[in-house]
């Protein structure tokens, strides 16, 4: 009886027509999971759905047609990312998105939000996101020339290149903050000096610089100053 008067309720924003309940092998055939959907009455001619959410038949938001749900797709990934990327906890970014769009949290749901909302919450999070990656190049920069100029024997750019496997131009942008360097160089970064990828990023380097088993740690590598000639 629930499920009936939930999709009794619900009308298609885009034909005005039925919805109705139906697995999901109604839309996904072959390739569907064990769970349902709410369909537009006119599927396929309109092609708006909304799934549910694991366990339940409670719709995860408003129906969408092809268009938002890859809007709102999009959108949940960039919004996602300021939380899996500890800029803000889960629960902070949702706060941070009710403040946005001056919600209360029962409607703070990316499956509810129309074009508008999703283009809008996308430029916020894109403005976050360039902040903190403005962060972290200037972090890996500060600390990447420390510990190229501060060890012993001292490291050129082109010395650390060579061992990194780049070009001396790309240890020039990542120490003047231009660019990041892709993930299997700053593993090999990270094993070079004895640090894990994530110190590398931080805002001052770890005394002991999260030592590895069978890596260079920070008792046995020399700082001092570069020579003068450099």
């Amino acid at each position: 009886m629930k499920q009936k008067n939930t999709s009794a309720k619900m009308r298609c924003p885009y034909c005005g027509r039925n919805v109705v309940l139906r697995k999901a092998s109604y839309v996904y055939k072959e390739k569907a999971l064990d769970e349902y959907l709410y369909v537009c009455a006119g599927y396929p001619e309109c092609d708006a759905y909304v799934g549910v959410h694991a366990g339940t038949m409670r719709p995860k938001g408003t129906l969408a047609n092809g268009d938002l749900r890859h809007k709102r797709i999009e959108t949940h990934r960039l919004f996602d990312s300021i939380w899996k990327y500890g800029i803000l906890s889960r629960k902070e970014a949702y706060r941070w998105m009710q403040d946005i769009f001056c919600l209360p949290s029962s409607e703070a749901h990316i499956g509810q939000f129309s074009d508008y909302r999703c283009d809008r919450l996308k430029d916020e999070c894109r403005r976050v996101l360039q902040n903190k990656e403005y962060q972290l190049k200037q972090n890996l920069a500060r600390n990447l020339r420390y510990l190229r100029e501060g060890r012993k024997p001292y490291l050129s750019q082109q010395m650390l290149a060579t061992k990194l496997e780049v070009t001396q131009k790309s240890i020039s942008r990542y120490e003047n903050g231009i660019s990041l360097p892709p993930a299997h160089v700053l593993v090999a970064m990270a094993d070079l000096f004895g640090l894990t990828t994530d110190a590398l990023f931080m805002e001052k380097l770890p005394e002991n610089k999260n030592q590895k088993e069978g890596k260079t740690t920070n008792e046995n590598i020399t700082y001092g100053n570069p020579p003068q000639d450099c």
